[in-house]
């Protein structure tokens, strides 16, 4: 037993103190079990769509939809992006994607703009700096690729020249 007089507490408060005490630790705890049962919505219980088989939504489509998708797609990317189109048209994304493919330099300004979106700042000068960038960068890395395969050749000579005997 703790004597609570002891710490400097009044017997008054002390005798408080005991039975908070015992109060606290004198009953085990017992953990209640609680059922909750959820019940399903309509929205929730109706089966889910079957998935649409791309390919043959594709072979479905007529020229003249494609042809439209492929212009809208290539005059502005960004307002007619690939969940746009899709919506307009009643179409899966990836239907819009195979068949308005992005030219050359639409596709750069699309890349740049997810680039930016990732790492915005100030210092951002467009999508040529960032390709002459990433040029210079695969140059490299094909530089450095190059200079591992010489570099494990002479290693492999050396190795040789020490495991080789003279006859």
């Amino acid at each position: 037993r703790i004597n609570f007089v002891m710490l400097g507490a009044s017997r008054r408060s002390s005798l408080s103190l005991f039975n908070n005490c015992s109060r606290l630790f004198g009953s085990s705890f017992t953990p209640r079990t609680i059922v909750v049962q959820h019940e399903l919505k309509a929205k929730e219980a109706a089966e889910p769509a079957m998935r649409v088989n791309w390919k043959e939504e594709l072979a479905s489509l007529s020229p003249e939809i494609k042809e439209e998708l492929q212009t809208l797609r290539n005059e502005d990317p960004f307002k007619n992006s690939l969940t746009q189109l899709a919506k307009k048209h009643s179409l899966t994304r990836r239907t819009v994607g195979a068949v308005a493919k992005l030219n050359a330099d639409n596709k750069e300004r699309v890349i740049s703009a997810d680039i930016y979106k990732m790492n915005p700042s100030n210092n951002w000068k467009g999508p040529v700096h960032y390709r002459k960038i990433r040029t210079i960068q695969v140059e490299r890395e094909e530089y450095d690729r190059k200079r591992e395969k010489l570099k494990q050749a002479k290693k492999n000579i050396e190795n040789a020249k020490a495991n080789a005997t003279l006859v």
